[in-house]
């Protein structure tokens, strides 16, 4: 059913995240060296990775615990002995609310600070995933694995949107040519410009443009 990464502590779970796309995890609370509390709550804090359900696992039952766990930021807590059918079904729950749950605070600040670093320098045509991991001061895994997860892209797919949806907009709204939107955009070369376009709007550059003349009222 999954494909399972097994870590001996909260440190070597650390260091697969960096190196892994992981959709859930799922900790016992004692363990050395890092806890399941300390994990879930770097997990949950951190800007990479505060994306990624976490069960925690106890054998040692108790409210105390159970809100301590919970203040550390985990999505569920489940207590010794349990059934397998039982850790399935949380973690099924968990990725299918996942799946459709608006993104979290730190999230959203981590797309909005990407975009507007994106748009900042949308002029710059050496503008490249390696500028966006120095920002965000992180490794091109990480970026990848979170707006893969976040927004189904690529980190390059996500810089093109961004400059196409900039594009959109400049087309509709202004009398420039086609060729000077894309060179303002960091496109070098039109016709790279216009296939990356149609991608992503389905439409070629013209296209938009000739419905936008279509559409516009004779005065």
């Amino acid at each position: 059913l999954y494909k399972v990464k097994t870590a001996y502590n909260g440190q070597e779970a650390v260091e697969l995240l960096k190196t892994h796309i992981i959709d859930i995890i799922i900790s016992d609370i004692m363990m050395p060296y890092m806890d399941g509390y300390e994990l879930s709550k770097y997990i949950k804090t951190s800007r990479e990775y505060s994306h990624i359900p976490v069960i925690l696992i106890t054998s040692q039952p108790s409210k105390e615990n159970e809100l301590q766990g919970l203040s550390a930021g985990a999505d569920a807590y489940i207590e010794k002995p349990f059934t397998f059918d039982e850790l399935n079904l949380r973690i099924t729950n968990l990725l299918k609310a996942k799946n459709n749950e608006e993104l979290n605070n730190k999230d959203e600040e981590f797309i909005k600070s990407l975009t507007q670093f994106v748009i900042e320098h949308i002029e710059d045509p050496e503008l490249s995933v390696d500028q966006l991991t120095t920002h965000m001061n992180i490794s091109r895994t990480q970026l990848y694995n979170k707006l893969k997860k976040l927004l189904n892209l690529s980190a390059t797919e996500f810089i093109n949107k961004i400059k196409i949806d900039v594009a959109k907009v400049k087309i509709i709204k202004t009398n420039l040519t086609i060729a000077e939107i894309s060179w303002q955009l960091g496109f070098n070369n039109p016709s790279y410009f216009s296939k990356t376009f149609k991608r992503f709007t389905g439409m070629t550059p013209n296209e938009v443009k000739n419905n936008r003349k279509r559409n516009t009222p004779i005065e």
